[in-house]
């Protein structure tokens, strides 16, 4: 081996001396063997696969896994054989594992733990190549973190740069199954002994001349393989939502965002009490209110006659034909903040009759025959994460309603890599296609808030937008070719780059809602997974600085994934949703502080901007370059990679805290509009100061707050947060405050929505945003396309 480090006296000895000390190995074997593995696996279904002989593994070695949930580092001792494991050494992160002592101690004794620095700082520089050196093999998750969503995140290069100093192998593991088992936020795993499966690679080494960038994306592309292999041919069960009757289908809990067991947490984050309690005079230490019990819930009986159930099942089969109270309730509303009131005060005026299944565009095509001939409602439903209330039926609607819900239709059919265009059904979750598409080196690029739990179909019939859209393009963009099922037939349009058909069919689909039919696959752009992907994190003195930079970034050279900047407002939010610092990193942040008062900066006014680069490492260095140029003249400076990494990270996090305030009293939401640049700062003004105007009306301290999320060769993206604490009239509130807001996007140029859809919730503000002729157009497409009214009435333009 060639490894360059030598012993550097006895102090160096003592300190590394733990970690192949045959005394210590004793009682970690019995805590690991004896205590810990029986305990893992018998909460947990656990399968270990191999596909080589590890016990010829040499040693040392560095074992490369993704990292999901606070099981992993058990799991993967114990699927090793005893030899590879006796001294196996799990990298901790140095800033939470090894600041309190009696944790350092804990996890050092029975994880023989080694400190990571994920700060930034170097204070542990050289830990890992000594412990190499000393024979010692190493586990190391690349990700940085635990994913909050359970995909496998972006790799840094660390793992891959030590195994290549060092001259040592890499042992890729896949582990399946442990964040649904146990994600971030709860401490113990969930009841019913999820499966999981640990997968086990064959040794990988780098090549002659291969750089840590080249070498960290075969790694991730391996343990990306591994992981979608043993995910499809895992056991069907880990997808079913646990205390329901539902199709092995995911679905978030009933009453509110995301994963069950999954929440926001507030105490390891000392600012953010006090934020809130002065921004919306709300104290969070406060007991919170739970939401009603699943028992305590009216909901109305289904209305469906038996002929229609009998004519669906002989269709689908009765295991994915659903008339019980929980996969209606499930299927009812979507995530708006109207929506989380309405069930939690158990408002359920019109609920789906029955929830299918189909597996198939032949199945669906069967179904819509029979609803029509029934004249029944359909209402397509994907991932359920919509805000806007495009998912609810009509609340008088008499007609049998038929939640159609394309969870089974999850696949990746086929991908043409000379042309870079995969063929995906629409039931795909954003997890689950982009694993796919990983598995052979590919990713869409498509990355919006609700991507954890929200579908390829869903995206396109709200016309969706993601976070690395500057990059890869709106779903508008991405989409080339799909098929949509009708009464009477089927809407085939190819993957073409182009055409000159006539008016576009395609963007006549794009943003139905469901009004036209039924969306069951698409052919979308795929992009060869980029060697090198960074979130970096600057900040400006003020939001038209932030503002003009980013123009200026748009009018470059320059062709970042990302470009985010967030007012003083959000910069404060964000701020305050950090966890406590300590040591190098509390030293870091008050010399950050007091280089900015220096320079003269009003702390008040910081906008904190995140800016992606994906690319090969020379082009990522020359973007990076382009945009410190513009970035520093506009007064603004790099702060690192860490912000922008922890963005990265969390970024699909941010929901849970609406469920959190809902919880104690507040309500919190959103509204997102576009604008050409020579109106941004003008539609910023009018919309903040109209929300204020809504809350001295309603006699509430409210807050309000701003980012651009996207931008454009002619305008941006600008996307309001707004929360107060409601009184007995929560939604007559609500109302208000949204109303003044949309009204305000209006009246200074913006557009309804960038990217969350009309629904119902911004169908009053239609007609301003596209004329009068424009609205009867559109309603003349509907009523011809659907004279009966059986697709998703009502949504986009209501009845008249």
């Amino acid at each position: 081996m060639n490894l360059k480090m030598a012993p550097s006296g006895t102090t160096r000895t003592k300190r590394y001396r733990r970690f192949n000390s045959r005394a210590l190995a004793i009682p970690r074997f019995c805590i690991q063997r004896m205590m810990l593995k029986p305990l893992v696996w018998s909460l947990t279904s656990v399968r270990v696969q191999s596909e080589s002989d590890v016990n010829k593994m040499p040693l040392p070695f560095i074992v490369v896994a993704n990292h999901a949930s606070h099981l992993d580092t058990p799991l993967v001792i114990g699927a090793l054989p005893r030899r590879l494991s006796r001294y196996l050494a799990a990298g901790a992160a140095a800033d939470y594992f090894f600041e309190v002592r009696w944790r350092k101690w804990l996890t050092s004794l029975v994880f023989n733990t080694f400190p990571v620095d994920r700060t930034g700082n170097r204070s542990h520089s050289g830990v890992s190549r000594e412990l190499l050196r000393r024979g010692v093999p190493l586990l190391i998750f690349p990700e940085g973190g635990r994913s909050a969503s359970g995909r496998i995140g972006s790799f840094k290069p660390g793992a891959a740069a030590l195994a290549i100093t060092c001259d040592v192998p890499c042992l890729p593991v896949a582990i399946v199954g442990a964040h649904e088992a146990m994600p971030r936020g709860k401490n113990w795993p969930v009841r019913g002994r999820p499966p999981i499966v640990v997968s086990i690679g064959s040794p990988v080494r780098a090549e002659p001349d291969e750089t840590a960038g080249a070498f960290t994306q075969r790694l991730a592309e391996e343990i990306r393989r591994l992981h979608a292999r043993s995910d499809s041919s895992g056991d069907s069960n880990s997808r079913v939502v646990r205390g329901d009757q539902m199709t092995a289908v995911k679905h978030m809990k009933w009453w509110g965002w995301g994963d069950e067991g999954v929440s926001f947490e507030y105490r390891n984050k000392p600012e953010f009490a006090p934020f809130v309690q002065k921004a919306v005079g709300l104290d969070v230490t406060t007991p919170p209110v739970p939401p009603l019990s699943f028992d305590e819930l009216e909901v109305p009986a289904p209305r469906i006659g038996e002929q229609l159930q009998e004519q669906l099942t002989d269709i689908l089969g009765a295991e994915h034909v659903h008339t019980d109270k929980m996969s209606r309730v499930v299927h009812t509303l979507g995530k708006g903040i109207r929506d989380l009131l309405r069930i939690r005060s158990s408002d359920l005026n019109r609920c789906p009759d029955v929830v299918v299944y189909p597996a198939d565009e032949e199945q669906v095509r069967l179904v819509v025959e029979a609803a029509v001939e029934a004249d029944a409602v359909v209402i397509p439903f994907g991932g359920g994460s919509n805000i806007s209330g495009s998912l609810e039926p009509p609340p008088e609607e008499q007609r049998v309603v038929i939640s159609l819900d394309l969870g089974r239709m999850n696949q990746v059919l086929e991908i043409d890599e000379n042309s870079g265009l995969a063929r995906i059904q629409a039931g795909a979750q954003g997890p689950d296609l982009e694993r796919a598409l990983a598995a052979r080196g590919w990713t869409i690029g498509h990355f919006p808030d609700s991507f954890a739990h929200s579908t390829l179909g869903g995206w396109i019939a709200t016309r969706s937008s993601g976070m690395q859209s500057d990059k890869y393009g709106d779903i508008a963009d991405i989409v080339r070719g799909l098929r949509l099922v009708r009464s009477g037939g089927t809407v085939a349009l190819r993957p073409l780059p182009s055409t000159s058909t006539g008016p576009s069919i395609r963007e006549m689909i794009l943003g139905s809602e469901g009004r036209l039919g039924v969306i069951t696959e698409a052919t979308v752009n795929v992009h060869r997974i980029p060697p090198v992907r960074k979130v970096l994190a600057y900040l400006f003195p003020s939001w038209d600085a932030g503002l003009a930079a980013m123009r200026e970034i748009s009018e470059s050279d320059a062709s970042p994934s990302v470009t985010r900047v967030s007012d003083a407002p959000e910069t404060a939010f964000s701020f305050a949703t950090r966890t406590a610092s300590k040591g190098l990193k509390s030293a870091s942040t008050k010399a950050l502080t007091k280089v900015l008062t220096m320079r003269g900066w009003d702390l008040d006014q910081l906008c904190l901007s995140f800016i992606g680069y994906e690319g090969s490492e020379s082009h990522v260095k020359y973007e990076k370059k382009l945009v410190k140029r513009i970035v520093s003249k506009h007064g603004g400076m790099y702060i690192g990679e860490g912000p922008g990494a922890l963005y990265d990270q969390k970024k699909f996090d941010t929901p849970y805290i609406r469920d959190f305030l809902l919880d104690r009293g507040a309500a919190a939401d959103v509204s997102e509009t576009a604008a050409p640049w020579s109106k941004l700062r003008h539609l910023y003004d009018t919309t903040m100061a109209a929300a204020h105007s809504a809350y001295d009306d309603l006699g509430v301290r409210g807050w309000i707050m701003c980012h651009l999320s996207h931008s454009y060769h002619s305008g941006a993206c600008l996307y309001f947060t707004f929360a107060f604490v409601h009184g007995d009239e929560p939604l007559k509130q609500y109302d208000h405050v949204k109303s003044a807001i949309q009204q305000a996007f209006i009246d200074a140029g913006g557009t309804l929505s960038h990217h969350h859809a009309v629904g119902v919730e911004h169908a009053p503000w239609l007609t301003d945003d596209i004329s009068e002729e424009g609205v009867s157009l559109m309603r003349g497409l509907f009523e011809s396309a659907d004279p009966r009214r059986n697709f998703n009435p009502d949504k986009i333009i209501p009845r008249s």
